[in-house]
């Protein structure tokens, strides 16, 4: 089966459905009830295939999955990493597949492009330099930067 039509075969269909209404379960009822929800949508999003370039369609996705490998090449901590992939799995799912979802979260990523310029940066050196990998790299171009000064002088 083509990989890019996988994710509209019955069976993906299915496993969306049933992840969005375990996630709308989270909020609504006793704790118990959601406590279940919580684990079915966990569940739910362990079924679903990782999100690729090859099995997705939408540009924005395309996008997305970039913006999580990336992610992925900073973060450094190992007892976090397994609950990032799991919500970026989830967030990239239900924008690839749910116009619900995407259209709200378009919606979103266009105010705080509107905002660029105006949105304050996070604080030098945010995330803690112990779990980004990030500033190994700025530290590097730094020192290169300050040797190659050196050499011209």
């Amino acid at each position: 089966m083509d990989t890019r039509k996988m994710m509209y075969d019955a069976d993906m269909l299915a496993l969306k459905d049933k992840l969005v209404r375990a996630f709308n379960s989270i909020h609504t009822g006793n704790p118990v009830s959601q406590a279940r929800g919580l684990y079915e949508a966990y569940r739910a999003i362990g079924r679903l295939p990782e999100p690729t370039l090859e099995n997705t369609s939408l540009e924005n996705t395309h996008h997305l999955i970039r913006i999580r490998d990336e992610f992925f090449r900073y973060e450094n901590n190992p007892g976090r990493n397994a609950s990032f992939r799991v919500i970026w799995k989830f967030f990239i799912w239900m924008y690839e597949l749910d116009a619900y979802y995407r259209d709200r979260i378009d919606w979103v990523i266009e105010k705080l492009y509107a905002l660029y310029g105006v949105w304050q940066p996070r604080s030098q050196f945010k995330p803690r330099i112990t779990y980004w990998r990030e500033h190994d790299e700025k530290m590097a171009r730094h020192r290169e930067e300050k040797l190659l000064k050196k050499t011209t002088i």
